[in-house]
């Protein structure tokens, strides 16, 4: 991915479930502050993010910032199993 791609920021605390906040083009989606309780919207989000996968948009990869707790949460999730198949960094 070249780094001119676009970054899409969300804010897991007030983040909305509008796909429109996903990348349109080449990029990366940070997901920072993830928390409980986990909003309804965050798997939406997400779930936006693999289809834009799937459909063979090249974005990268989903970076999730915030308590373990909220992330494990987010794991959880229903239709979320791709990223309970992901690589956990603990930095």
């Amino acid at each position: 991915m070249a780094a001119a791609g676009s970054r899409s920021s969300l804010d897991a605390r007030a983040g909305a479930a509008d796909p429109r906040l996903l990348p349109s083009e080449p990029g990366y989606v940070i997901l920072h502050d993830v928390g409980l309780p986990l909003r309804v919207a965050m798997p939406v989000l997400i779930g936006g993010f693999q289809h834009l996968v799937q459909g063979g948009l090249l974005v990268g990869i989903l970076v999730m910032i915030g308590s373990g707790v909220g992330i494990r949460a987010l794991r959880q999730a229903p239709s979320m199993g791709f990223i309970s198949r992901a690589e956990v960094l603990h930095v």
